[in-house]
């Protein structure tokens, strides 16, 4: 597994604009890896028409991944109408990443107060929305923060969820601040177990106790040596920087190339 070289970034520096403008502005700092977050103004691409979406599709030497909404979507739910709600939301970020040939679709795992029946629920949820993941595309599954109630905080949950499948279409998204906030050696012991199922890094920096989204090395993230984990493995894994500003993306990919040795 080598870390893959074109360094990515989130759209969530650039919630505060319309997508279009804040893809623009990643574009314009030389940023060609581009995860859309369906949050704040991300949230328009899912209601785009089907010119708006193929006029993304026309971009050239750009490769486009998008993380589903988090608000109003919980696989993990008992109730009905949630659910049915979660199904449409994925199923419009599924639609788009067959119009934009993306590499994944990245989703939360949602919360439950009852952790396994939340993880069962969950795999019924991606049981459900399987047979429309195009060809090409994987559904990815994040850990998140330590909360209340969240599913997919430690690694186990998310590699418990992916062995259920063993299918290529499954695979993880490892945010290494996420897992700084469960204990500082938790960015390596969790980054060990989901290796087999790695597609990607979310990177960004803290000290421990909140999601700050810093930029790299401004934390305890021991940023070194996750990417020396990932570079003798044989597939690749796309890093994608999630900032509060595109400036601080643009220092943080400096850190990464000199970090990578580029």
């Amino acid at each position: 597994m080598r870390a893959n070289q074109n360094i990515g970034m989130s759209t969530f520096a650039v919630m505060d604009l319309p997508l279009v403008q804040g893809m623009d502005a990643l574009m314009n700092e030389g940023f060609t890896n581009i995860e859309i977050m369906c949050e704040g103004n991300g949230l328009e691409c899912l209601d785009w028409s089907l010119e708006q979406m193929l006029a993304i599709a026309s971009w050239s030497d750009i490769s486009i991944t998008i993380h589903a909404p988090i608000k109003n979507c919980n696989p993990a739910s008992d109730d009905p109408t949630i659910r049915e709600t979660s199904l449409t939301l994925l199923k419009k970020c599924l639609h788009l990443a067959e119009m934009w040939n993306s590499p994944y679709v990245l989703m939360h795992l949602g919360e439950h107060e009852d952790q396994e029946k939340g993880l069962k629920n969950c795999i019924h949820f991606i049981e459900e929305i399987s047979q429309y993941i195009p060809l090409g595309t994987k559904l990815v599954l994040e850990n998140v923060p330590p909360k209340n109630n969240l599913i997919g905080v430690t690694a186990k949950e998310l590699v418990q969820v992916c062995s259920h499948f063993q299918s290529e279409k499954v695979g993880v998204v490892f945010d290494v601040g996420h897992a700084n906030l469960v204990h500082l050696e938790y960015p390596v012991e969790g980054l060990k177990e989901v290796l087999p199922w790695l597609v990607g890094l979310h990177v960004s920096d803290n000290f421990g106790q909140d999601d700050n989204h810093n930029l790299v090395g401004e934390g305890t993230v021991p940023i070194v040596e996750l990417l020396k984990m990932i570079e003798d493995c044989k597939q690749e894994v796309s890093i994608i920087l999630e900032m509060r500003n595109v400036e601080d993306g643009v220092r943080s990919r400096e850190v990464l190339f000199s970090g990578l040795g580029v």
